[in-house]
Formats: structure tokens, C-alpha cells, sequence
């Protein structure tokens, strides 16, 4: 096992183990709790038990579901006997036995390991594996998961889990438990204590979390470099993780498809929603290196790739291309990608990228630190003094949390007359998305199909121009309703279609346009994802007038009665004013 990957994996679990000792210890401090002492013992038990049986039990459940059938040693070597081969070599070189393998007919294409350790591992693969993957690409991605298998990622994760769990259910006991002490006094006091012991433990729950997900990334950057130097070249993983993502994008989602990539995404080789935007960049690209690395580059440099990382189970396409990169230089062979070429031919504003991902930060989740600043105020008065003017503190918060809408809205939704005509490969190469300050665009292309492919609910659409694909995110006038009423009746209609659009293009690990209007023959429709934001800013702003100067509640619901009904005016108004437009279309 690689060193790196060592002292990671002690290192994470050590820091949990510590955060988990001193909630432990801070209990002991206390007094001893025998129910909640038999609810840990419980809970590392039956731990115990899901490591060691639930591959058994995952088993059943991939039959039941899945139609995954097993294969025996003398099946599989009839059917794919180089494969069998490859694989009967690496767990020798390895000296960990050959693993369990099962196969699901299902066109997605994707592979991935599981069990308590290599004495009773997994690998199952789709069908999907053959269509999309040449053989020296498929033992790639099996030698990806065989790497899991070496470096004992089971146990690893096995255990990580269990302090969280042990975390969260510490934190539960302990928040909620009153102290046994007869004394007032002393039991006040000391629930106080255990408050705070349970507040400690959530808060290492949260941060053990995040832990736990680093933890998988690194897990699986490791299990990439084992299967790179198994193969002896890199550059054969990259192309496979990139077709990987192609198939699971072009292939239409079944209810039993999209279940299977759901409930396997954190075994996967690769996440199932990263795969899917990361196969949006391979349609876009042609799979041309060059295009893919451009449009990759993000993942590398933009901080808000980084923090969109942060909630992943596995690590951003881009960087693990770069990784690999990096791998096939070390070993004297030419890179696939070369992104440090590409960061050359394209040099980034440090002062720019940093700058405006600190302002749409702070922009962006202003609404939330006023409510963060309410809740404290109102503690703070309530601590303070005996009475609390809950309804002054409401007016107030309410007129901030509308103005921090309104400005967070404006910030979003910049003036749609300044939008730029481009192309959708150009948007996927701009270092400078944001996922919270759109840019103001205008596409030429047509709708290929529904966002979410065989949906017949979804009323977002996949669009394609000259040069690649692009999410559109449509909103309706009426929220929900008429989202729904949207895609059953008219996004269909719109399939093959000349289009324009007029949006704002936004990105993280996501790419997506929030519609403003389309534009097709004589037809004009508009969306209200704009209009929205900004009602819900001006919807505060008269809540809080209506509190400070009203009387009594029953005033106060008079005033909001009204203001809906100003709402569904002004959503009239638009609606009449959008016939009118389209009629001169």
C-alpha cells in the first residue's frame, strides 16, 4: 500500500478515533451511563456484523434488483478468458485471492468492488463495460477496483463509518438527556454539561463527515495510480474514465438503470452525477484531448470546483486526469491530456478568480448569515432579559433577509441586455464561472431532449449547438404546477426545434443555463427564475412593514392575503405581456 495512503488512512482515522475518545471521556468525567454505554456497545456490534455479513446481504439485494448474476472461475474464463487472465495475474502478483466476480446486463457502463477484505472481495461489471470500453481499457478499470482491494479499503471505510455513526448517536444521547442528580441545581448544571458534550460530539460528527468523504477521495486517487502502474499506462485509465462518462451520459435512464447508478455511486469508479457532467465535456469535446483538457482545466484552478469537491465522494474528473498526467510523465511516456501545457497556453487571473469567489460567497449566503445573526440576537435578548419582543426581532430580520435576497438576486441574475452571443464550448472553457453569478448569454441551437433523458416530468432540456450540449433550467410562472404542466405539454414540442436562448450560464462541477426567455418561429416563452427571486426578496420586505406597523396578527394575515394577490397580478401582467411578445415573433 502506498505511504501516502497509509498515513492518510491512519491519519483520518486517528483523528477521528481522538474525536471520539474525548466525548467518551468527557462522559466518563461526568458519570457513567449504562444504557447509553450498552447503545455504543450495540452500535460497534452490529458495525461488526454489516462488515462482515453485508456483502452477503448486498449480494441478495444486486440479485433481487439488479439481475446481477455470478459467474464461476471456469464461466468467466470462458467468457472474457483474457480478463481472466489479467486478473487471476495482478491478485497473484498481489497475493490476495481471486475475487468473487458477478455481471448485470445493463448498458451503463460502470464496475465496482465490494466485501469485508480480500478474503471474500467482489468485483461486479455492466455489460455496458464492453460496449464502450476497448480490453485494454477494461482491465484498466478492473485493475482500479483490484487496487481497492489491496489497500484494504473495506476495513478502512468500515471503521471511519462507525465513529460517525458512534459520533451521531453520542451527540443525540447527550443534547437531549437530563442530569439524574436530585438537586435542581446540580442537575440544571450538569445537563448543562451534557449539552455541551452532545454539541462537541455533532460537531465532530459534521467534521468527521467531511473527514470520511476526503477519506474516499484519497482512496480512490490511490486505487487510479495502482491501476496506472499496473497496466503500465496511465494514459489508458484516462481515456476509459472519459468514455465511462460518455456511456452513462448517452444512455437513456430506466427506473432500474438510475437505481443501480444511484445506490452504487460511492462504489463506482466513478461518481454517478460527476460521470454525468464529466460525459456532457466528453459529447461537448468530441473527446478531442485538447477540447477536454481546456474545459477540465476548471477543475484543476477554480476554487469553486474546489468546494464543490468538498461534498464528493470521489474527485473531480479534471484533477484525477491531471493526476494521471503526472503518472505517465514520471514513467517516461508522453501525457494525454497536458494540462500544465494547456494552464500555460491559458494563464489565470489569481486576483480575479479569488476575488470573485470571496464576493459570490458572501453574496450568495447572505439571506442565511441574517437568519444565522436572528437566531443569535434572539437567544442573546432572550438571555438578557426576562421579555423579548419577538415580533420587532422578526420585522427586522425579515427586512434584512429580503434586502440580502433582493441584492443576492441582483448579483445572480445580472441584466439580461448585456448577454453575449457565444457558443457552448466556449461557456465549458471559462475559468470564470461561478455557480452564483450567472453570465449573461445568448445561444443558437436547438433542443435534443429532456434534462433528465426518458423523464417525462422534466421540464428542464438538453440543448446543442455547433459545437456541444448544455443543460437549460426552466422555471414557471407558477412553481412546481407549472413545471410540471411545462414538461408534459410543451418541452416536448420543442424537440428539434431552431432556438435561441437567452440565459445566464453558471458552473461548479455542474454546467447549466437558468433560462430568461426562448425564442423559436413565432413563439416566445419566458421563464421566471429571475422574477421569482426577486418577488421573494419584495415578499420580506412588506412582512416586515406589515409587523411593525400592524396592530394585531389579524391585520398582519389581511396584508399577506394581499400581497399574494399582488403577486399572481404581477404574474398575470408578465403572463399577457409574453403573448404579446410572441404574437410579434
Amino acid at each position: 500500500m502506498p505511504t501516502k495512503l497509509v498515513l492518510a488512512s491512519f491519519y483520518t482515522l486517528g483523528l477521528l478515533f481522538g474525536f471520539l475518545a474525548a466525548i467518551i471521556l468527557s462522559i466518563m468525567y461526568f458519570f457513567n451511563v449504562i444504557d447509553a454505554v450498552l447503545l455504543l456497545i450495540l452500535t460497534v456490534a452490529i458495525n461488526f456484523f454489516i462488515w462482515l455479513f453485508g456483502p452477503y446481504i448486498t449480494d441478495f439485494i444486486h440479485r433481487i434488483f439488479y439481475k446481477m448474476k455470478f459467474l464461476s472461475r471456469e464461466e468467466f474464463q470462458q467468457l472474457h478468458p483474457d480478463l481472466h487472465e489479467f486478473i487471476a495475474q495482478v491478485t497473484a502478483a498481489n497475493k490476495i485471492h481471486f475475487p468473487k466476480i458477478g455481471l448485470i446486463d445493463d448498458d451503463n457502463p460502470t464496475a465496482y468492488t465490494y466485501g469485508s477484505g480480500a478474503f471474500n472481495a467482489r468485483i461486479i461489471f455492466t455489460k455496458g463495460l464492453f460496449t464502450y470500453l476497448q480490453p485494454e481499457e477494461i482491465r484498466a478499470v478492473i485493475a482500479h477496483e483490484i487496487g481497492h482491494i489491496v489497500h484494504r479499503d473495506f476495513i478502512v471505510m468500515a471503521i471511519a463509518n462507525m465513529i460517525i455513526q458512534l459520533l451521531y448517536e453520542i451527540s443525540e444521547i447527550f443534547m437531549k438527556r437530563r442530569s439524574p442528580r436530585r438537586s435542581s441545581g446540580d442537575r440544571d448544571k450538569e445537563s448543562g454539561y451534557l449539552f455541551i458534550i452532545g454539541l462537541a460530539a455533532y460537531i465532530f460528527y459534521i467534521i468527521g463527515f467531511y473527514l470520511v468523504l476526503f477519506l474516499n477521495r484519497m482512496r480512490e486517487v490511490y486505487a487510479d495510480d495502482f491501476a496506472a502502474r499496473t497496466i503500465q499506462n496511465p494514459n489508458v485509465l484516462s481515456n476509459a474514465l472519459i468514455k465511462i462518462a460518455y456511456g452513462i451520459m448517452a444512455k437513456e435512464e430506466t427506473a432500474q438503470s438510475l437505481r443501480l447508478m444511484e445506490s452504487t455511486r460511492t462504489l463506482g469508479i466513478m461518481g454517478f452525477r460527476t460521470a454525468k457532467e464529466a460525459g456532457l465535456v466528453a459529447k461537448v469535446t468530441n473527446m478531442e484531448p485538447a477540447k477536454v483538457a481546456k474545459v477540465f482545466l476548471y477543475d484543476v484552478v477554480s476554487p469553486w470546483a474546489k468546494l464543490a469537491e468538498l461534498g464528493s465522494t470521489h474527485p473531480l474528473t479534471g484533477r484525477r486526469l491531471a493526476r494521471l498526467d503526472g503518472i505517465a510523465e514520471s514513467m517516461g511516456q508522453q501525457s494525454l491530456f497536458n494540462i500544465p501545457r494547456i494552464l500555460a497556453e491559458n494563464p489565470v487571473d489569481k486576483n480575479k478568480l479569488w476575488s470573485g469567489f470571496f464576493s459570490g460567497i458572501f453574496i450568495n449566503y447572505l439571506p442565511w448569515l441574517v437568519l444565522f445573526v436572528l437566531v443569535l440576537s434572539f437567544a442573546f435578548t432572550t438571555f438578557l432579559t426576562e421579555s423579548t419582543n419577538a415580533q420587532g426581532i422578526l420585522a427586522f430580520w425579515a427586512a434584512f433577509f429580503g434586502l440580502s435576497f433582493i441584492v443576492r438576486a441582483m448579483y445572480r441574475y445580472p441584466s439580461i441586455k448585456i448577454s453575449q452571443n457565444t457558443e457552448i464550448l466556449s461557456l465549458m472553457s471559462d475559468l470564470y464561472a461561478t455557480p452564483v453569478h450567472g453570465k449573461p448569454i445568448t445561444l443558437q441551437g436547438s433542443v435534443v431532449g429532456r434534462g433528465t433523458a426518458g423523464y417525462v416530468f422534466s421540464e428542464d432540456m438538453m440543448f446543442q449547438d455547433n459545437t456541444g450540449l448544455m443543460y437549460l433550467d426552466y422555471k414557471a410562472g407558477i412553481p412546481l404546477i407549472g413545471d410540471v404542466i411545462f414538461a408534459w405539454k410543451k418541452v416536448k414540442q420543442l424537440f428539434g426545434q431552431s432556438i435561441n436562448v437567452r440565459g445566464w450560464f453558471f458552473r461548479s462541477n455542474l454546467q447549466y443555463v437558468v433560462l430568461d426567455s426562448l425564442q423559436y418561429d413565432s413563439s416566445f416563452l419566458r421563464s421566471y427564475a429571475k422574477f421569482w427571486n426577486f418577488a421573494i426578496g419584495i415578499f420580506a420586505l412588506v412582512v416586515s412593514a406589515t409587523l411593525l406597523f400592524s396592530q394585531s396578527l389579524e391585520t398582519f394575515y389581511y396584508i399577506a392575503g394581499g400581497i399574494g394577490i399582488i403577486l399572481i397580478f404581477v404574474y398575470g401582467s408578465l403572463r399577457k405581456k409574453n403573448k404579446i411578445l410572441s404574437r410579434k415573433h
